[in-house]
């Protein structure tokens, strides 16, 4: 009884999990890891309309959209697709011929044999993250992954796409010119050496051509990564200070934790990470540090309003009971501050109209 409570939770018995780690759970010799962000929604649905219901393949899939629920978006991506898309639970099997769809604030972590479903540190702000699924794919069956990036802004699934080459997978990009939004597309181009760039219904004959093949050709480089192959980051948490610390402190923090962050060379990509296991691309600490700054703005903007509001208070009361020079000085007061809140609030939104 205590083990099917156990199982009827989703949690994974020891025993259980000993067997994930095992060779002998190998039901599925390739994956197919998909990572999909804003617009791209169409963009999967033609993918996987594309691909054979007797793919030999496990196909996993984060479509970071806020738009559509997963349920939603199974039973879309389950009308267009010949092979069945449904969300994992945590120790499932790994099977052929099915779509794993990533549920909500969790990551999708690749196994050998069996799926995890982590609750570690969000990367590149995302959780579940692209980054965690292409890496723990590609440790788990190295040259035989094949990850695909498709519409998104920014750069998740880069550094994944690096693990992937790494360790002799495959890799097919959307052509950024056809994508909604090309900044995933394009950032992948750029810091990786990216084996196809299709458009999207050019991709779903390729990975059957890569699946039959068996990816048996033109193996990996051999390169493994100091720091990114800490492949389960995204289920048991970060590396650590004692690891993070051999590398270049980045005179930043944090903008999850606020702890220390290290800057980290990944071949020719720049990361940020900090020992908790919070992960970021240039890019994004840079986005995350003018939101700081707006946040920041804002907020003094209101004090500055605060302080007007208390000081012409302050100015009634002391005028209600004679004491006419502190009321004069806090008048004063009050009205430098208006000149103050004024030339601030003009600024501020000259720059807000700027970012747009």
């Amino acid at each position: 009884m205590l083990e099917d409570a156990f199982a009827s939770n989703g949690i994974v018995k020891e025993s259980e999990a000993q067997s994930i780690s095992s060779p002998t759970l190998l039901k599925v010799k390739n994956i197919i890891a998909i990572g999909s962000s804003a617009g791209g929604v169409e963009a999967v649905s033609i993918l996987l309309g594309g691909l054979s219901k007797q793919l030999e393949a496990a196909v996993f899939l984060i479509q970071g959209t806020p738009g559509h629920s997963p349920n939603e978006l199974a039973k879309i991506l389950n009308r267009r697709s010949a092979l069945p898309v449904t969300i994992p639970v945590d120790g499932e099997t790994i099977n052929p011929k099915h779509v794993y769809l990533a549920p909500p604030n969790q990551h999708l972590i690749v196994k050998n044999g069996a799926i995890c479903l982590g609750n570690g540190p969000k990367e590149n702000r995302a959780r579940p993250a692209i980054d965690a699924l292409f890496r723990t794919a590609a440790h788990a069956y190295g040259k035989h992954v094949i990850g695909v990036i498709l519409s998104g802004v920014l750069n998740d699934g880069t550094a994944g796409i690096l693990s992937i080459k790494a360790h002799g997978g495959k890799s097919i990009v959307q052509d950024p010119d056809e994508a909604v939004f090309d900044g995933m597309p394009r950032s992948a181009i750029a810091f990786s050496q990216v084996d196809y760039v299709l458009k999207v219904q050019e991709i779903s004959a390729c990975l059957e051509s890569l699946v039959a093949e068996n990816l048996q050709e033109e193996g990996g480089t051999g390169y493994t990564p100091e720091y990114r192959d800490q492949a389960d980051v995204g289920e048991v948490g970060g590396p650590g200070i004692g690891l993070v610390a051999n590398y270049p402190p980045s005179a930043l923090t944090c903008p999850s934790c606020g702890g220390a962050v290290w800057e980290i060379q990944e071949q020719s990509l720049n990361l940020f990470k900090c020992h908790t296991g919070h992960s970021y691309t240039a890019e994004l600490m840079l986005e995350e540090q003018s939101e700081a700054v707006d946040s920041a703005a804002w907020t003094l903007l209101r004090a500055i309003g605060e302080s007007i509001h208390l000081r012409l208070k302050l100015a009634e009361w002391a005028r209600s009971t004679g004491r006419n020079e502190e009321a004069a000085f806090h008048q004063q007061q009050a009205k430098e501050a208006q000149k103050q809140e004024s030339a601030f609030r003009t600024l501020l939104l000259s720059n807000e109209k700027g970012r747009d």
